[in-house]
């Protein structure tokens, strides 16, 4: 259902932007990220730290790293407008949700995303 949520979402994107997005959201729910966190825990980095010196974590990414502070409050008043703001409904959605409140919630992570200019 995801796939599909994240294909809806995309319809106007190019057929690579959509694969990115897809991967990319899988990446960041199973710790297979470029984030720090998850390349220290498969030995490519030599630290698991953010460059703002704490841990980078998924969590840490969207929830308290101050290099997106300037980006997150609109985050969060996006999503906060569906639901109560949480990692697993960044990244997962809410099944109590309808499809549209969901694919604003998508919509508004990938915007997060893009704007970190992290990935």
């Amino acid at each position: 259902m995801l796939s599909y949520l994240i294909y809806q979402l995309c319809q106007n994107i190019s057929y690579m932007a959509i694969a990115n997005l897809k991967y990319f959201s899988q990446d960041l729910r199973t710790k297979c990220s470029s984030l720090s966190h998850d390349l220290f825990g498969k030995n490519i980095v030599l630290s698991p730290n953010c460059s703002c010196g704490q841990v980078e974590t998924t969590h840490h990414y969207f929830f308290n790293c101050n290099r997106y502070n300037h980006i997150r409050p609109i985050l969060f008043d996006q999503i906060s407008r569906y639901s109560p703001v949480s990692l697993e409904v960044l990244l997962k959605g809410n099944s109590s949700l309808s499809y549209d409140d969901n694919t604003s919630i998508f919509s508004a992570v990938f915007s997060f995303i893009e704007r970190s200019k992290r990935f």
